[in-house]
């Protein structure tokens, strides 16, 4: 009874961890599908309830993404319900809403996300460290610099990735949609840094920082002391929110004004 809500997830179409290099445009082909099928039928009599990665055709490079279309997926739609069996899409990073509810209505129960999480979370750290210079003038986190500083020192989570100038290298760092620099908010330096500007953000004036992120002053903060959350927390809370709700919307869940 323990496992009667366990899916297996199987397939081979997963795009290199944590970012490729091209843009993928091409979603796997109905022929590939099958064979994949056949290939692990003697397990799959065993678990009804699985689903196949496979490319639907999505993508993102630096700066730029490729939305599903999905204009001739319904043979592989058709061939999945016949077969009992869903989709996962190993890589929905910074799809719209409407992209994820086209891969839903395609029969994907799986949408995987990571580096658009990660990516507008270090968006709104270093938008804090901007209120915490303008804030403070003495004993402030420095966090951009020293992510820069790491990431020099130790540059194998990103040196495969970006390319070209010390200019356009420092870019790609803070602003490319691959977000290499997740893998750096653990460095030792980095976590001090990290927890100099919380300490410091979470001292700010709730007025402040409200009128900064632009926050709803009645019900935002109603949402923030009723979860008991200090300011750093309720500020990365209410950036990764908008992500998450993306999802919820997209999978056909409805949410509740208050949570």
């Amino acid at each position: 009874k323990y496992f009667k809500n366990i899916f297996l997830v199987i397939g081979t179409e997963v795009p290199i961890a944590g970012g490729g290099h091209v843009l993928k445009s091409s979603p796997t082909k109905f022929v590939s599908i099958k064979e994949e099928i056949d290939l692990y039928s003697t397990i799959l009599e065993k678990n009804k309830k699985f689903a196949l990665v496979i490319e639907p055709g999505i993508g993102f490079g630096h700066l730029k993404v490729i939305q599903a279309k999905l204009k001739n997926f319904n043979k592989s739609l058709n061939f999945s319900k016949k077969n009992n069996f869903y989709y996962e899409a190993h890589s929905t990073d910074y799809q719209k809403i409407q992209s994820l509810k086209k891969l839903v209505k395609n029969n994907f129960k799986f949408l995987k996300v990571g580096p658009e999480l990660t990516y507008f979370l270090s968006k709104v750290i270093f938008k804090m460290e901007k209120i915490e210079n303008e804030t403070y003038s003495k004993k402030i986190s420095n966090i951009k610099n020293i992510l820069d500083r790491e990431m020099k020192k130790k540059p194998k989570y990103w040196i495969g990735h970006y390319k070209g100038s010390p200019k356009n290298l420092r870019i790609l760092k803070f602003n490319s949609y691959l977000d290499r620099l997740r893998y750096y908010w653990d460095n030792k330096q980095v976590l001090n840094a990290k927890k100099k500007l919380f300490r410091n953000i979470n001292l700010i004036n709730e007025k402040k920082f409200v009128k900064y992120f632009k926050f709803n002053k009645k019900s935002d903060l109603k949402l923030k002391n009723k979860f008991k959350l200090n300011n750093s927390e309720f500020i990365i809370f209410k950036t990764i929110e908008k992500v998450l709700i993306k999802y919820y919307i997209a999978c056909g869940f409805k949410l509740k004004k208050e949570y």
